[in-house]
């Protein structure tokens, strides 16, 4: 049930489940500009773009909706250009943890791992934008707690924000497998920008916490067949 999947994410107990725990108490080494709105930005792997491409089905889930950055690492360049010209935001950048090679296993480098490790010397220089790598150990549920904003490129994590009323904007609506919050609906680059501009993009909403419910309601309890 809905219960028990919240606890599910919290205490990372499901081999699908790829944030660490949440912890008690955590000290992020991010030094954050005071007074900034905290934008968490979380990435998709790089597998789950080839395998809906190597399927060859259509994954749009809704045609009201249509593609408008090329792909996720286009739109990280349009957001990191976009910080760059608006300091009073800042911009967490979390890499999907299964982009990440471990020790002692066989991986194969993604796209995604090179973008983000030449990333890491340009964090360097943008003074409000941080990079949250797998290797910290953070859980992204910590964020719950502080952020203002979170973005997606299609990630579920985006559902489980919107859960606790995170206003949620996603980088790739076309696809999304969950409704998006109405607010949060764009046709172009120009809309989506004008968003991230906006006071009230920013505001925790309850609604988004009543309708994600019920949605992950009506997933749990009527669309869901127990095998």
């Amino acid at each position: 049930n809905l219960k028990n999947y919240i606890i599910s994410l919290f205490k990372s107990d499901h081999k699908m489940i790829y944030s660490p725990k949440v912890k008690k108490k955590i000290d992020f080494k991010f030094k954050f500009n005071p007074g900034n709105k905290k934008i968490l930005v979380i990435l998709s792997g790089a597998d789950e773009n080839l395998s809906a491409i190597e399927s060859g089905n259509d994954i749009t889930s809704n045609h009201k909706y249509k593609r408008v950055f090329k792909d996720q690492l286009s739109w990280i360049e349009k957001l990191l250009n976009y910080a760059q010209n608006n300091l009073d935001k800042d911009f967490i950048f979390r890499p999907h943890p299964r982009d990440w090679p471990k020790i002692n296993s066989k991986y194969v480098i993604s796209q995604n791992y090179n973008f983000f490790k030449n990333l890491e010397k340009r964090v360097l220089i943008q003074k409000n934008v941080f990079l949250d790598l797998p290797d910290y150990n953070y859980s992204i549920y910590n964020y719950l707690e502080f952020i203002d904003l979170c973005l997606t490129y299609g990630s579920t994590a985006g559902l489980e924000f919107g859960l606790f009323g995170i206003p949620v904007l996603d980088g790739d609506i076309f696809k999304l497998g969950y409704p998006p919050q109405l607010e949060m609906v764009y046709s172009n680059e120009n809309e989506f920008f004008s968003l991230l501009d906006k006071t009230e993009t920013y505001k925790k909403n309850i609604s988004y916490s009543v309708n994600y419910f019920r949605w992950l309601n009506l997933l749990f309890e009527i669309d869901t067949i127990d095998i």
